[in-house]
């Protein structure tokens, strides 16, 4: 992020010359090579993904959320799928030459629930469950089809001729099963396969191998390809050295190019639609996105990039000052197309139909956030379910209004809104949902310290709500946002000082450990990017 944003301040002419940027550049790059050098590092190495695949047989991608992980994963699988059917295949080329595998793309937690699923019965290896459930019970294939692709996939086992990526092993939640599970990886690493002809069955080799990861031999044997997380990721546990190959983070001159493809695509799309549209200039929403350094260390994230053209595109060509403004006007957006009617829009009808508004919505969002952020498991449906009936309980209490329809079939409607058309919930897992990005999660985790069902907590309340969350680091984040939506009410209200001045007398005297450690000044630091001032404020100071 440092290195990116030196690079936006260094091509602004009205700043630096051309030669005082080149000049300030190479005293960067020989500080940091004398850093090295002094903790006697290696330098990192970078790598395209191409270079990557043909110079390491197995390895790891680690990457943040919305770093493009699972889009990295298809893309080697489909672009090897095309190699094998004899298609022009973006993994070979001039530079580099790739021998045919059988692409196989495994979502882990597949694995790991189908166990918990099948306790009764004798526990499948991961082996097992490669080539013995080819299509995950998927209806498309009839069940002849099955059995001449697991037999397909055993063959290309033994003979060494497979692809095979584990995405999203940071997404398996229970210990015991990260232990059961890195050792099932550790033995398809370091074991050859064997065929049992009587059984028709596969089994791991007695015999250890030799060469694990070879810049020699990186095409020979089965290949092997984790995906993770950073945060959570457990690659210690694994015996024999493999690369870690962490995703970067766009560089500028890639999200100059996103930012040109956007604004072309919206372009071409307008004059579809027979739609006016005014004219932009080439690097219009790059150069809107690099006024603003916390808008700019979100866009270098691919995914958030998207929601950040998205939100310029919607809002008249600007974009906000905040984050905090940035996620408001995001989600509010996600929310307005399913409470909106709309001729063109296949799920407004949230308010037509289910006699809901966007305040019901928004406060099913953020108890959600709030469950998500104080747990480290993902969302189940029956949490999901209990979530969904408090909130449109408490909601019609306070409206002294009945639904339309039975409060059930209600609750089912909304769970498969909220799971497969918001927009703001994935499917991690079986019956497993998380946030699409993080920062969306926390966001909402703050509104929730704040407000419920629309209404803002009391003054008491909410220092209760900080101050029980203040010594968890799980919640910085949130609690920095919190701090910056309060500041927003501060020309309407005494709220925001109210509550600083509160907090900081109950720490004084507070006789617990945990809050008495002068956590709030740190807190309110952390938080003063996220704040507003008003002129007035700004004044007095």
């Amino acid at each position: 992020m440092i290195e990116q944003w030196l690079n936006v301040l260094l091509t602004n002419k009205k700043i630096f010359t051309d030669e005082e940027a080149e000049s300030i550049k190479t005293k960067v790059n020989q500080l940091k090579k004398s850093i090295l050098e002094k903790s006697e590092l290696k330098e990192t190495k970078q790598y395209q993904i191409q270079q990557a695949y043909n110079e390491f047989r197995h390895f790891v991608i680690v990457g943040h959320p919305g770093s493009g992980k699972t889009t990295l994963s298809k893309w080697l699988v489909m672009n090897m799928a095309k190699q094998c059917l004899g298609e022009k295949s973006m993994l070979s080329n001039n530079s580099f030459s790739t021998t045919n595998k059988l692409p196989i793309l495994i979502p882990i937690w597949k694995y790991v629930d189908q166990s918990k699923e099948n306790q009764n019965q004798r526990k499948r290896t991961l082996l097992e469950f490669i080539y013995g459930n080819p299509t995950f019970n998927s209806s498309y294939f009839q069940e002849e089809e099955r059995k001449i692709l697991s037999s397909l996939i055993k063959q290309a086992l033994v003979q060494g001729d497979v692809l095979i990526i584990f995405e999203g092993l940071d997404e398996v939640p229970a210990h015991i099963d990260r232990s059961d599970l890195m050792k099932e990886i550790n033995d398809l690493l370091e074991r050859g396969i064997d065929y049992d002809p009587k059984l028709d069955k596969l089994s791991y080799s007695v015999f250890d191998r030799k060469e694990i990861n070879s810049a020699n031999d990186a095409g020979v044997g089965n290949r092997f390809i984790i995906t993770s997380r950073i945060e959570g990721n457990y690659f210690d546990q694994i015996n024999y050295y493999v690369p870690r190959l962490t995703i970067e983070d766009m560089s500028n001159d890639a999200l100059k190019s996103f930012c040109n493809a956007y604004m072309e695509c919206i372009k071409e799309i307008n004059v579809k639609t027979g739609r006016q549209m005014k004219e932009y200039k080439k690097d219009q929403l790059y150069n809107e996105i690099t006024k603003n350094k916390d808008i700019f260390q979100l866009a270098i994230n691919p995914q958030l990039a998207s929601v950040i053209a998205a939100i310029y595109n919607q809002y008249d060509d600007k974009l906000p000052d905040k984050r905090i403004d940035l996620y408001e006007k995001a989600i509010g957006k996600m929310i307005e197309r399913l409470t909106t009617v709309s001729t063109v829009s296949s799920t407004s009808y949230i308010s037509k139909e289910l006699g809901l508004n966007s305040t019901i919505l928004w406060s099913i969002m953020q108890e959600i956030a709030e469950y998500l952020h104080n747990k480290v498991e993902g969302l189940g449906e029956k949490i999901l379910r209990e979530i969904i009936r408090k909130s449109l309980l408490e909601s019609f209490k306070q409206s002294s209004k009945n639904p339309d329809m039975n409060i059930d079939e209600l609750i089912s409607r909304l769970v498969d809104i909220l799971k497969y058309q918001a927009g703001l919930l994935s499917e991690f897992g079986h019956n497993s949902f998380r946030f699409i990005h993080r920062t969306f999660q926390e966001y909402l985790a703050a509104k929730s310290i704040i407000y419920f069902n629309g209404v803002e907590r009391s003054e008491e309340i909410i220092c209760k709500n900080i101050k029980d969350k203040i010594a968890n680091p799980n919640w910085r984040v949130p609690l920095s946002m919190t701090f910056g939506i309060l500041s927003k009410s501060s020309e309407y209200n005494d709220l925001f000082k109210n509550i600083i001045t509160r907090l900081f007398n109950d720490e004084q005297a507070s006789t617990n450990i945990r809050f008495s450690t002068s956590l709030i000044p740190y807190v309110i630091i952390d938080s003063l990017s996220d704040m507003n001032f008003s002129s007035k404020e700004t004044e007095r100071e």
